[in-house]
């Protein structure tokens, strides 16, 4: 993979976040193949491995297509609203993916863990994309600000995926 180098003598501590790309998306389930056209574009210029791609893909499809299907108000999905993707490099092989939308306040990190030692057909639908974030993630932050949703992930590209 081929992200942005840092000089070899400062602290990972000390890195400064670089935004590698900005997204701008709205509220509309079309949005989310335009979506995987620009992670699309993204993984091949940073040379991301498609394994990686792929968890990058997923986290950020399942996450954009809640906040557009349950996020917004019935009075809100006829009036275009914004959703922000950003992708920062904040180390070697290290990237924080930070989502911001205006839509109902939601906590996905207070999201019911889905019960997966059930077969598929006796498991209720929904809540697997919650699921697959966060075990797709190094680490997940949640914060409402100034009436948005910021979802911070950081994706640590060495480290082996939870079971």
């Amino acid at each position: 993979m081929t992200l942005p180098a840092y000089p070899s003598d400062i602290r990972v501590s000390d890195m400064a976040d670089r935004l590698l790309e900005k997204f701008v998306l709205h509220n509309d389930i079309k949005e989310t193949t335009r979506l995987g056209e620009l992670l699309a574009a993204f993984t091949e210029k940073y040379d991301v491995p498609p394994h990686l791609a792929f968890r990058i893909d997923l986290i950020l499809d399942e996450l954009v297509t809640n906040i557009i299907k349950y996020g917004y108000k019935d009075q809100q999905k006829n009036h275009k609203q914004e959703i922000f993707v950003e992708i920062f490099s904040c180390a070697p092989d290290i990237l924080k993916i930070v989502i911001i939308d205006s839509s109902s306040e939601f906590n996905p990190l207070k999201a019911r863990t889905p019960d997966v030692s059930s077969s598929i057909e006796e498991r209720p639908i929904g809540g697997l994309g919650i699921h697959f974030a966060k075990q797709f993630t190094k680490e997940m932050f949640y914060q409402r600000k100034s009436n948005q949703n910021h979802l911070t992930m950081i994706i640590d590209f060495n480290e082996k995926l939870t079971q």
